[in-house]
């Protein structure tokens, strides 16, 4: 059974493909998204309601594009990652874009 970061990666390989990255930071993105969704849920569960929060996305009682796990997710990624990188805010944007539907598809 693979693990939650695989899972969570191998959502981050699909929908980053949609998107074209500089192959010279390509990794450093793929894997920052991936570490930033998965730090969200790591942060959010460890929260007060935070496995409430994470149950609802997960059954999808709450939709992955209004959640404070996506927002979450969101920022680690900009700030551990795009702000470093210098990728422009028409890729940052597109980037950023992705985390709802990498959220959706891990759950």
């Amino acid at each position: 059974m693979a693990s939650l970061a695989e899972i969570i990666m191998q959502q981050v390989s699909s929908s980053a493909g949609k998107v074209e990255i500089p192959s010279n930071v390509k990794n450093t993105v793929l894997n920052g998204l991936s570490e930033s969704v998965l730090g969200s849920l790591t942060q959010t569960a460890t929260k007060p309601g935070g496995i409430d929060i994470i149950k609802n996305l997960l059954t999808g009682k709450q939709k992955a594009e209004s959640s404070p796990v996506t927002s979450l997710a969101t920022k680690i990624f900009t700030n551990n990652v795009l702000s470093k990188l210098n990728l422009g805010s028409v890729l940052n944007g597109k980037l950023t874009s992705l985390v709802p539907g990498i959220l959706s598809k891990v759950s």
